[in-house]
């Protein structure tokens, strides 16, 4: 359970992040694991505003989707979840984050870097097969 506090930097943190994006034009590319899509939710009305969301922010320009189908299972299990940021016009991470129950790590010149990146680009790859 997380303090009142706690939850309140955690959104603080969120928003920020999402204010980069939204206003700054930031670009965000993102791999998102089919089961995640489709696992049930508390209720078809969250999963709903869930999936119009992602549908939403996908239409921006400086953003990239990309669904990794469920047959390409070895690839999504190859590390967990993580978000690389890169700040300048080039895709080049400076730094990577990774979520954990209790809190998020931010890692800067962390020497795993180059191989994450290699794990992105390999995820983002992948396409479905008609």
């Amino acid at each position: 359970m997380y303090s009142t506090d706690a939850v309140e930097e955690m959104a603080a943190i969120r928003e920020a992040r999402k204010r980069v994006i939204d206003e700054d034009g930031a670009r965000f590319a993102a791999v998102i694991y089919e089961p995640a899509l489709t696992a049930p939710m508390p209720s078809r009305e969250a999963h709903r505003e869930q999936l119009s969301h992602i549908l939403f922010v996908a239409q921006r320009q400086n953003v990239s989707i990309q669904v990794l189908p469920m047959s390409e299972w070895r690839a999504a299990h190859m590390t967990s979840h993580f978000v690389m940021y890169s700040f300048g016009p080039e895709p080049a991470p400076e730094a990577v984050a990774f979520d954990s129950t209790t809190s998020t790590v931010i890692l800067e010149e962390w020497p795993g870097m180059p191989r994450s990146l290699r794990r992105f680009a390999l995820r983002r790859s992948l396409r479905r097969k008609a």
